[in-house]
């Protein structure tokens, strides 16, 4: 049993390199080099990349915080939040507000957009916020005061 506990440390290791480097090549790695390139075809495969690497990044992250609740046979434990921070209820609200807010001025921005496939993407962006917004709120506590 020890050889496979080494294994699977050995391998949530790994995976771990593989979240570092994603966080420090990844995404924002990928934004710099679309940047860099000069014709809309190629920065569009890379933004599209980007996007996919980010996801992936996340899910990746996901995994290793799983990975170490299986290999622990412990259950997940929320964090708490910060001493002298906002409550849960609070903090749902202000990401609630925040992400109604943005829907809000993505909404705005596609109005002024120079042209139709922008607009697109900026209402898809918008909805995406409101639909964050929307989950987000399902999970503030119901008051039964």
């Amino acid at each position: 049993m020890p050889e496979l506990s080494a294994s699977l440390g050995r391998t949530l290791n790994e995976l771990r390199t593989i979240q570092y480097l994603e966080e420090t090549v990844g995404p924002a790695g990928l934004r710099r080099l679309a940047d860099a390139l000069p014709d809309e075809e190629s920065r569009a495969v890379v933004q599209g990349l980007r996007r996919r690497a980010a996801s992936a990044s996340l899910e990746l992250e996901s995994i290793i915080e799983e990975w170490n609740q299986a290999v622990s046979d412990q259950p997940r434990r929320p964090k708490p939040l910060q001493p002298g921070g906002l409550d849960f209820p609070e903090l749902i609200e202000s990401f609630v507000e925040v992400k109604r807010s943005s829907a809000e001025l993505i909404r705005r921005a596609a109005r002024d957009a120079p042209n139709e496939a922008l607009r697109k993407r900026l209402h898809t962006l918008a909805e995406d916020e409101e639909h964050a917004a929307a989950k987000l709120a399902s999970l503030a506590p119901v008051d039964h005061a």
